[in-house]
């Protein structure tokens, strides 16, 4: 082996890998959260005053969504309401007709949708047809083509007490579990283990003025559901957290998690990958709060963590660290598959409502320092399954989606609505999807219909699709066309591609850009000849993803061989032109020539192309002949040959007859030699 070529090579391998990292790093790093949200569209129908909408996705990327409507006009005593739902099986380019899931005589409120592993729909809500409020279920089994006839799960141990505000979870097995706030002060469980056919009867887990419970089943099946209750001294209401670990059978001793007396608001709940209980709330003092609180005399942003299955708790830390008389609202929390954790709150900054974010990488063990990332209130967040951080922004007559792709170290912002739908937008939901891609529903007060619709936009996480090179094999110094294609139309700006080529005969430009709202784009590449067939593979990167294609170069052949003139007088000559298909490489390319009569017609050994170029001459030489004649001239390169025949004529014309000899062997012509 040659160990010096062999270096040369090693060397200018690792030289390509290091460039093609460095490429895919500066692509992430320049196309951050490239995310083009589709024209804002209406699901409902135009009827009186839509709200309270709710999303999810299943896993085949079908979106569902559920929203109260008023089906009368209000008089002065009350309105009726119904609970609507819609789908789309498109990615959101069309939704079905909106379908009113409760149908009664009744107020229908605050509904809440949970999917199971299945797809199967489930879907809790307030009613009051029964005379009071309680909890009604119903579920689909079909995609939401029909519903079960709504159940009241509530009435057992409901009486004519109020049932409110319901929280609904489902596990992996499809297990249904159901908390509300009973009217009184009770938190009620209660569960279903058959796809919701029945219900368990109603459990107390909590009293003394309790509310909003939130339930989360975590991994393992456990069941956590977390209120707020009235503690005498407080704020006025501490965070209370119990677990079940035998399906909502049995629940352990409720813990308060607040511990310190300036109340708790917005409390939330969720389970890490490891087990850890993390939850976060906002403390409820400020300027106008319920009185002076001792510990933090504002409104503050609150974690604590338990690493023993909800058994204890660790002290609150306060994470927003806020001025005093500084309003909190809108705390919301999600943990990441990697079990990071996601925080962000709205807060008063200098009369600007804001949304600031901190995150932690280590299960809660330390955070990020508070970043403003958007101004607005910050209605809802969600985490894809990338750990992609996406956060809903309330905006005045707008709505934006920050995202993150770094674990929360950046933010970018993009406007959803602003364009499509005039009015003020409020209680954003947003949900992702296995894609990555981003679902966002709210209800939108139209100033130009002086109507309210629930609203609907789709964030495409665009992508480089392909890469595509016509013609994919090529003699070297000619061209092709490389093509770059998105799987939706470029962002505001445009989508700038990095290319790049493995070997240098074959070269692209650093970059080429996709205009805003188109889908592809084509470049030029270009070849430099070659002395053997040689492919490359070009790579375009986009957002630190890459598509490639293959290109093989060729050598150039000869593609033919002329004289001029054709024909020409004993000692005379002629000149040899010799065409190869494409230039020729370093070095030059040498064509070996021949003649058939050399006594007749003469030929160098070869001809060289020089680099670059795509023909030579040579020149041909004739003796003297008394009669015509010819001498084929033959050129060779890379097992490819060429001919030309030459004609040789005699000065004079000599009779037929003394040009030709009849003998014992037949006729012969002859020249003079």
């Amino acid at each position: 082996m040659n160990l010096s070529r062999y270096k040369k090579v090693l060397q200018h391998s690792v030289k390509r890998i290091s460039v093609f990292a460095a490429l895919l790093a500066a692509s992430a790093l320049a196309t951050h959260a490239q995310v083009v949200f589709s024209p804002v569209m209406k699901v409902s129908h135009d009827v009186n005053s839509p709200g309270e909408p709710q999303i999810a996705v299943d896993s085949a990327g079908n979106i569902n969504t559920v929203w109260s409507d008023q089906t009368t006009a209000c008089g002065s005593a009350s309105c009726l309401m119904s609970i609507f739902f819609s789908r789309s099986t498109d990615g959101g380019a069309t939704f079905s007709a909106p379908l009113n899931l409760s149908n009664d005589q009744g107020t229908s409120t605050l509904p809440q949708i949970a999917l199971d592993p299945s797809g199967n729909i489930n879907v809790i809500w307030s009613d009051n047809s029964p005379g009071y409020t309680a909890v009604f279920f119903s579920r689909s089994i079909d995609g939401g083509h029909t519903f079960s006839t709504p159940t009241n799960i509530s009435a057992p141990s409901g009486g004519l007490l109020s049932q409110m505000r319901p929280g609904i979870a489902v596990d992996s097995s499809g297990n249904i579990s159901v908390g509300w706030w009973q009217n009184g002060g009770n938190i009620m469980f209660t569960h279903s283990s058959d796809g919701g056919a029945n219900f368990s009867a109603p459990a107390s887990l909590g009293t003394g003025a309790a509310a909003s419970p939130s339930v989360v089943v975590d991994s393992a099946g456990s069941v956590n559901v977390l209120w707020e209750a009235a503690v005498s001294g407080h704020n006025p209401f501490d965070a209370f957290y119990t677990r079940s670990t035998d399906g909502g059978a049995s629940f352990s001793t409720p813990v308060d998690v607040t511990t310190i007396s300036d109340g708790a608001g917005y409390e939330q709940v969720a389970v890490a990958p490891d087990g850890s209980i993390d939850i976060i709330w906002m403390s409820d003092c400020q300027n106008t709060g319920w009185f002076t609180c001792p510990a933090y005399p504002s409104s503050a942003v609150f974690f604590a963590q338990s690493k023993d299955n909800g058994a204890t708790f660790s002290a609150p830390a306060n994470l927003s660290n806020t001025p005093t008389g500084t309003a909190i609202g809108n705390v919301r929390m999600v943990v990441t598959f990697s079990g990071s954790v996601d925080i962000v709150w709205s807060a008063d900054n200098a009369g600007q409502i804001s949304t600031f974010f901190r995150g932690s990488t280590d299960g809660g063990a330390s955070f990020s320092a508070p970043t403003q990332i958007a101004n607005g209130f910050a209605s809802q967040m969600a985490a894809d399954a990338n750990g992609n951080i996406d956060v809903a922004v309330d905006t005045t007559n707008n709505v934006q989606v920050a995202r993150s792709t770094d674990g929360g170290g950046s933010f970018s912002l993009t406007n959803v609505s602003a364009a499509s739908v005039s009015g003020v937008p409020r209680e954003l939901v947003i949900a992702t999807d296995t894609s990555g891609d981003i679902s966002v529903v709210w209800p939108n007060y139209d100033s130009n219909t002086f109507k309210w619709g629930i609203f609907f936009s789709r964030g495409i996480v665009v992508s480089l699709s392909a890469l595509g090179l016509s013609p994919a094999n090529v003699t070297g110094g000619s061209l092709s066309t490389g093509t770059v294609t998105m799987n939706g139309p470029a962002p505001t700006g445009g989508a700038v591609i990095s290319l790049l080529s493995s070997d240098p005969s074959v070269t692209v430009p650093a970059s080429v850009t996709i205009p805003e709202g188109t889908t592809s784009a084509t470049f030029a590449v270009s070849t430099s000849p070659v002395a053997a067939a040689t492919t490359s593979t070009v790579s375009a990167v986009f957002g630190g993803a890459a598509q490639t294609a293959a290109i093989t170069v060729e050598p150039a052949v000869l593609s033919s061989l002329a004289l001029n003139p054709s024909s020409t007088t004993g000692g005379g000559s002629s000149t040899g032109t010799v065409v190869l298909s494409g230039p020729a490489p370093a070095g030059g390319a040498v064509v070996a020539l021949s003649s058939s009569n050399p006594s007749l017609a003469t030929v160098p050994s070869s001809v060289t192309v020089p680099a670059g170029f795509a023909n030579a001459m040579f020149t041909v030489n004739t003796r003297m002949a008394l009669c015509p004649n010819s001498a084929t001239i033959t050129a060779s390169f890379s097992a490819v040959s060429q001919r030309a025949n030459l004609a040789v004529m005699p000065i004079a014309t000599l009779p037929s007859q003394a040009c030709s000899i009849r003998g014992g062997r037949g006729r012969r012509t002859f020249g003079l030699q």
